[in-house]
């Protein structure tokens, strides 16, 4: 069974992980970009299907898992397939408590309503195991028409938005359509190709400009008298040059790792996107990279600050 892994309290403390990528940055990082229309149905990469996604909703895909986040940070939305677990097992386990971690438990409250011949939903809440206190809501349907699996559609609030996490799942639910087998082949291929003729989607674009000619920064202390000090530093360039260095320890345990090239921002075939620079020879480096609260970065789920250009700690690599 499925273990969720959120407390929306903390959401936005980082939203992505490091993800190996399996595709390819193009050669020229002045590539124009696709925009779609805000709230348009588009293709969700990391579960082959097209819904309508809020443009202004912040998304973290991993492998066959969407996270979606309200900007207001009240609401998350979790998709996924289940392709182990039968609708009835599901139902059973959830009736009698599914341990998602961190000291918490979901069951259902009611009863399972059908939607549809081939999809139920439920209200659940999420608890304590220390005192059986409901700390949030859920609202979850279940969709078992694809040979695929089961397609897993929540939404998660506080208590007090209980009341409109059904309409949220419902209109996710509503709105998205599961493609077939050729089909799911068809727009694949057309996404990859528009990537090399068109240039960025929507959200590598939004990537792209949030940390052209600036600084990503990430500095760490470790124990020790005087504490040693990691400093990991991303410099990427509006024309294309990009640089990464990681200093790390002091003394005889120092250590320092440079990487130069050109970069990019790239959606993987998750969904992921990703941080590229292709060095003179070819070698491609790739970082996961994702929003953070703070309005910065995060790189493998760590907070990178950004230094525009100018700033005291901005790239001195960029003319």
């Amino acid at each position: 069974m499925r273990i969720f892994a959120l407390v929306i309290l903390i959401i936005l403390s980082g939203c992505n992980n490091s993800n190996p990528a399996t595709s390819q940055p193009p050669g020229s990082s002045s590539v124009q970009t696709k925009v779609k229309p805000a709230n348009s149905k588009v293709f969700v990469k990391s579960l082959g299907v097209m819904a309508t996604i809020p443009s202004d909703h912040i998304k973290a895909p991993s492998k066959n898992v969407f996270r979606m986040y309200s900007p207001d940070g009240l609401f998350e939305y979790f998709c996924t397939w289940e392709t182990t677990q039968t609708p009835d097992m599901m139902r059973k386990a959830f009736k009698a408590g599914t341990d998602m971690g961190n000291g918490m438990f979901s069951r259902y409250i009611g009863e399972v309503v059908p939607i549809s011949p081939t999809a139920e939903a439920f209200n659940y809440g999420v608890y304590l195991f220390e005192n059986a206190q409901q700390i949030l809501s859920g609202y979850e349907i279940h969709d078992w028409s694809s040979d695929r699996g089961v397609l897993i559609i929540t939404v998660m609030g506080t208590l007090e938005n209980a009341g409109v996490l059904k309409d949220k799942a419902m209109s996710l639910y509503q709105s998205t359509e599961i493609l077939s087998k050729e089909k799911l082949a068809e727009v694949s291929s057309k996404i990859k190709n528009d990537r090399l003729t068109i240039g960025r989607n929507e959200d590598e674009q939004l990537f792209y400009s949030k940390v052209t000619d600036k600084t990503l920064l990430n500095v760490q202390m470790y124990g020790g008298n005087p504490p040693l000090r990691s400093e990991q530093r991303f410099e990427l360039c509006d024309a294309g040059a990009g640089r990464y260095e990681l200093k790390s320890g002091g003394g005889q345990n120092a250590g320092n790792e440079v990487v130069t090239g050109t970069w990019d921002i790239l959606e993987d075939d998750d969904g992921v996107m990703l941080l590229v620079i292709t060095s003179e020879n070819g070698k491609e480096d790739k970082w996961a990279i994702g929003h953070h609260k703070s309005g910065n970065v995060t790189i493998g789920a760590v907070e990178f600050v950004l230094h525009p250009k100018g700033s005291p700690e901005g790239p001195t690599s960029c003319n």
